[in-house]
C-alpha cells in the first residue's frame, strides 16, 4: 500500500482523528485548570476549589485521616493565602457547617464558618455557578461566583466529618436564622 496516495475516505479519516485528538486535549484542560485553581496541598482531599471572578482562588481542604487531621478554609492567591480558617483536632470548638438550601426551582450546598463577625460560605448550587459569599452581621457584602463555568471542584462534598456541624435541609429563611446565632 502506498501511503502517499490520497483518497477522500483517507482525508476523512485523518480528520477524524485529528478532531478526536483536539477534543482530547479540550477534555483534559479543565481537570488540569481544576488541579491549578487550588490551594490545597497534594496530600489533602479538595472539598471545594475554583478561582473566582477577581482571580482569586478559595479552597476548602481536609486531611486524610480524622484523628490527628484537619478541614481548612483558603482563600487568595498560590503565591500567598491571604485569610485562611481552620478546624482541627487541636481547636474543637471551631467548626465548619453544611446544610441544604431549597428553593422555588434550585438548591445549593452550603458550606459555612463564622470569624468574628463575618461568615463565610462556600456554595454549589444545581444550576448556577459556585462560588463564595462574604456577610457581615448578617448581611451578604461580598458575593463571587467561580470563574470557569464548570464551577467549582467538589470532592465527596456529602463526606462526614468531625469538624462540620450538619445542618441538613432546610428553607433559606431557617438558615438565615441560625446565622443570627
Amino acid at each position: 500500500m502506498n501511503l502517499l496516495v490520497r483518497h477522500p475516505s483517507d482525508e476523512f479519516f485523518v480528520r477524524a482523528i485529528a478532531i478526536k485528538i483536539l477534543l482530547g486535549f479540550f477534555s483534559i484542560a479543565p481537570l488540569t485548570q481544576a488541579a491549578e485553581s487550588t490551594l490545597c496541598a497534594s496530600d489533602e482531599n479538595i472539598i471545594f476549589s475554583c478561582e473566582l471572578k477577581n482571580k482569586k482562588i478559595v479552597s476548602v481542604c481536609s486531611s486524610n485521616s480524622h484523628k490527628q487531621g484537619h478541614m481548612d478554609y483558603r482563600f487568595g492567591k498560590k503565591s500567598k493565602v491571604e485569610l485562611s480558617y481552620s478546624a482541627n483536632t487541636q481547636l474543637p470548638t471551631q467548626k465548619f457547617h453544611r446544610g441544604e438550601i431549597v428553593y422555588a426551582n434550585n438548591s445549593e450546598d452550603v458550606l459555612w464558618f463564622k470569624k468574628g463577625h463575618y461568615r463565610y460560605t462556600v456554595y454549589s448550587p444545581t444550576r448556577g455557578a459556585p462560588g463564595l459569599s462574604v456577610a457581615l452581621n448578617g448581611d451578604v457584602i461580598t458575593r463571587l461566583e467561580c470563574n470557569n463555568s464548570g464551577g467549582g471542584t467538589t470532592d465527596s462534598p456529602k463526606t462526614s466529618s468531625p469538624f462540620i456541624v450538619e445542618h441538613g435541609t432546610a428553607d433559606l429563611m431557617t438558615f438565615e436564622e441560625s446565622w443570627k446565632d
